[in-house]
């Protein structure tokens, strides 16, 4: 994949029609055409897709259960978009599909529900190295300061979850310093945006419940 030779214009065009990705939108109005392809314009366009994906699976997960097919269209939608703007078809169909069910007002499989987990995983997992490798030709960008750190094994992963769970359990802000090390863990791709966010937001009893599941998905 090749994300410098998109299109500058349509990367504007699509945010700005977009209003849900405010910081992608804040990030094209910012730079002139002429920037674009750079590396540190890739750079931070894959760290924005990131933050911005990381959690989609589970809030679209959680607005099907709740029955606010609106708000899950909009996910859907979204997805779809910025699947489109980094090449990544299978992604980008099967947010599509998703978004197109919802439309018509028909409920989505299981089945289909868990293709788009797939490829928004794959994608993410993708993505992630590609950002890491970016980090390490340029390792004075904030935000990179842990691109050189390898990912850790199944057993520094699970000691790491054990230390860290002791932290959300009590509403420790202690917690905070475990964000930079959780990328680093094994495990699905969608559970650590979502603990990264609880986190980040103090929603300790759901970061708990999210550390289980992770913790599963590891072993």
């Amino acid at each position: 994949m090749n994300i410098c030779v998109l299109s500058w214009g349509a990367l504007l065009l699509n945010k700005m029609e977009n209003s849900a990705d405010k910081q992608t939108q804040k990030l094209a109005l910012q730079h002139e055409p002429a920037h674009a392809g750079t590396s540190g314009k890739t750079r931070e366009l894959i760290e924005v897709f990131l933050k911005n994906n990381r959690t989609r699976y589970g809030e679209m997960v959680k607005a099907l259960e709740e029955g606010n097919i609106k708000a899950a269209h909009r996910i859907a939608h979204n997805l779809k978009s910025n699947a489109g703007f980094f090449g990544e078809k299978p992604l980008q169909n099967a947010a599509a599909e998703a978004e197109n069910l919802l439309k018509g007002g028909n409920n989505i499989t299981k089945p289909q529900m868990a293709v788009l987990e797939t490829e928004l995983n794959a994608v993410l997992s993708r993505l992630t190295l590609e950002f890491e490798e970016l980090c390490r030709s340029d390792t004075a960008v904030t935000g990179c300061v842990n691109a050189d750190k390898k990912p850790l094994d199944r057993a520094a992963a699970l000691e790491l979850l054990e230390k860290l769970e002791a932290f959300i359990k009590t509403g420790n802000l202690e917690s905070l310093n475990f964000t930079g090390d959780i990328g680093r863990l094994p495990g699905d791709e969608t559970l650590k945006g979502e603990l990264l966010r609880e986190i980040d937001d103090f929603e300790f009893e759901s970061a708990f419940v999210t550390l289980g599941k992770l913790r599963k998905s590891i072993r």
